[in-house]
């Protein structure tokens, strides 16, 4: 064989090794951004889970303080609803920080 040859030969195999990593490094590429993509979708969940959530809690929350104007005297039922209040406010905090748990998870 020649000189000729083996250079040629040469330059081959290094275009091959080239392209080999090239292909590497684009299915690697690929890879991370399946994951991004996949983790972009869980997080655009979560995030419509926890605006509901939130909603939900907000709206139980005015009903029950609505409750407190419309119970004005001092009776069983005006505790009631002061207590309910108070809960539904507390239950409004517990969802909060739910909700945040789950975003520190992610």
């Amino acid at each position: 064989m020649g000189l000729k040859v083996l250079k040629t030969k040469l330059r081959y195999l290094l275009s091959l090794r080239r392209q080999t990593f090239n292909l590497l490094v684009f299915m690697k590429v690929k890879q991370d951004y399946s994951e991004i993509k996949k983790e972009a979708l869980e997080l655009g969940q979560l995030q419509r889970e926890m605006a509901l959530a939130f909603q939900q809690q907000l709206l139980s929350t005015v009903q029950k303080l609505q409750g407190l104007t419309d119970n004005q005297s001092l009776s069983k039922n005006s505790t009631e609803a002061t207590d309910a209040a108070i809960e539904s406010l507390v239950e409004q905090s517990n969802v909060a920080e739910n909700l945040t748990n789950k975003l520190k998870k992610l």
